[in-house]
């Protein structure tokens, strides 16, 4: 009677475990399936690769006007790839730095919106569904005619 009592206990102790253990993944999974979640992160790796793509831009460009200030200093047109007079090499200058820094505050607005999106999914509360929906709207909408 003892061996039997003993299996049966330790069976049934077995199965409870295995059964919690299922019940707690399941509600783990549940809660990650959740589309907005989803929706959330994907926004948040578009928002990275259009920030790299706004950085390799900007890479460009102080490439362009590191060639039009050597050129301006030396006098010498032939150091620049397209048709410039040297009286417009300052306008030039003038217009890639003014586009740089439309590429900066575009690059400010970007991390602003991915740091509300994290600070909501690190929220707890139960009512922030309705608040991040409106933000991956809003992040959607700008990011498809501003930051192209």
């Amino acid at each position: 009677m003892n061996l039997g009592l003993n299996i049966g206990l330790g069976v049934g102790f077995g199965c409870l475990l295995i059964l919690v253990f299922v019940i707690i993944l399941l509600k783990k999974k549940k809660k990650e399936k959740n589309p907005l979640i989803s929706r959330s992160k994907d926004t948040i790796v578009m928002i990275n690769q259009r920030i790299l793509s706004i950085n390799s831009r900007i890479q460009k460009f102080d490439e362009k006007i590191t060639k039009l200030v050597a050129a301006k200093e030396e006098g010498n047109i032939s150091l620049l790839d397209n048709s410039i007079s040297f009286d417009d090499i300052p306008h030039e200058i003038e217009a890639k730095k003014t586009a740089i820094n439309e590429y900066i505050a575009d690059i400010k607005d970007l991390e602003d919106y991915k740091r509300e999106i994290e600070e909501i999914l690190l929220k707890k509360d139960e009512n922030k569904w309705d608040e991040l929906e409106s933000l991956l709207s809003q992040t959607k909408e700008k990011m498809k005619y501003r930051f192209v």
